[in-house]
């Protein structure tokens, strides 16, 4: 029969207590841990860490246009007793208060990069067709938005809602070849807490923004919304999918590498057992958009698969569907870099959306995949 080997009190060995930091530290352990199971965080704020990656620093900037801002075109004689305005030209508005102040002095701001490797708006002929302007969201932020007009006799005006992880800078170049290959003017916008934009990044608030951003540009520009393309590319799609459900009357929708839900990015494609895991559910909402609907897609898209296009384009309503697009090798970020993207777009809106069967000469001259990478 082996022997028991005597444990430490048997032994008659005194064990130390424990260290009060120790006791301190499983104490919090423990509470942390019973916070968790009784009151576990917020869904919406784990879904705005995981979802939103606003560039950081951003890759561009407002600047006060002192040539053409209202105050420093004053007569200084008329400046008498009037307190200096300089805080309001420091930068571009980021609350109600300073936005009303904004718009009241008639601030102008002029948008520049602080991207260099985004060449293409650094041409003056460019920038000339940037034009800055701000929104109000319903949550109270202020949104920087770009209206790029390119041409005076537009197709159509689009309202572009761009990637998680850029802004308008970034987009930029982008939106000018857009524009270039539909013949359309663009207006684009940052979602809360990109670039210029104040305030959080958040489901809610992205739906908010695009809202803000759709009226500015409407009452703005005095469009009307069968004038208008809603444009979304990656996470933009379901900014475009919510807002484009609730107008109802707009010309078209395009999605660009578009998603189903959020949940299904991370199940696998299947939809996710619980509803509150499944944000940005673009799948319930598409049989509700009252307009054509283009799918842009890449087969290998590893982050959003094509699956989800495929998807979508059940979901949309029989009468609203055109032939959708997926791109043999491409992938989320490149679709760009294809020929058959620019020229599938080119078709949508000359003739699924504007009916030109047979475009003229100078419509035919829309951009090219090479000078849109070349930026020519």
């Amino acid at each position: 029969m082996t022997s028991r080997k005597p444990n430490r009190m048997e032994a008659g060995v005194q064990t130390a207590p424990p260290e009060p930091s120790e006791v301190v530290s499983k104490c919090c352990k423990f509470c942390g841990m019973c916070c968790h199971i009784i009151c576990p965080p917020c869904p919406g704020k784990i879904v705005s860490k995981v979802s939103f990656h606003p560039p950081n620093p951003a890759n561009y900037c407002l600047e006060v246009d002192t040539k053409l801002s209202t105050d420093d075109t004053r007569d200084p004689s008329k400046k008498r007793g009037r307190r200096s305005s300089s805080k309001s030209h420091q930068g571009p508005p980021r609350d109600r208060r300073s936005l009303r102040r904004s718009e009241r002095e008639n601030t102008q701001f002029r948008f520049n990069l602080t991207c260099n490797e985004n060449h293409l708006v650094l041409n003056p002929t460019i920038l000339a067709c940037m034009q800055p302007m701000f929104a109000l969201s319903s949550s109270g932020n202020v949104i920087a938005c770009m209206y790029m007009r390119l041409t005076s006799s537009p197709l159509f005006t689009i309202l572009f809602s761009h990637g998680n992880g850029g802004d308008l800078g970034s987009a930029a170049k982008f939106v000018w070849a857009l524009g270039r290959c539909t013949n359309c003017n663009v207006f684009c916008y940052d979602y809360s807490g990109y670039g210029a934009s104040s305030g959080k990044p958040s489901e809610n608030n992205l739906y908010r923004d695009a809202k803000a951003a759709y009226r500015k540009m409407c009452q703005s520009l005095d469009l009307q919304p069968h004038e208008i393309i809603l444009y979304g590319n990656s996470i933009g799609s379901a900014a475009t999918v919510d807002l484009a459900a609730e107008v109802q009357a707009a010309a078209g929708v395009i999605l660009h590498s578009g998603l189903a839900s959020g949940g299904r990015i991370l199940c696998g494609g299947k939809k996710p057992a619980w509803q509150c895991c499944d944000p940005f559910r673009n799948v319930d909402k598409i049989h509700a958009v009252n307009c054509k609907v283009l799918l842009l897609h890449g087969t290998d898209d590893k982050l959003v698969p094509a699956a989800a296009a495929a998807l979508l384009y059940e979901r949309v309503q029989e009468s609203h569907k055109v032939e959708p697009l997926y791109i043999k090798e491409g992938t989320h970020n490149n679709l760009a870099m294809f020929p058959e993207f620019w020229e599938r777009l080119h078709n949508f809106v000359y003739m699924d959306l504007a009916d030109k069967q047979q475009s003229t000469s100078d419509e035919e001259e829309y951009v090219t995949c090479e000078e849109y990478v070349t930026c020519a």
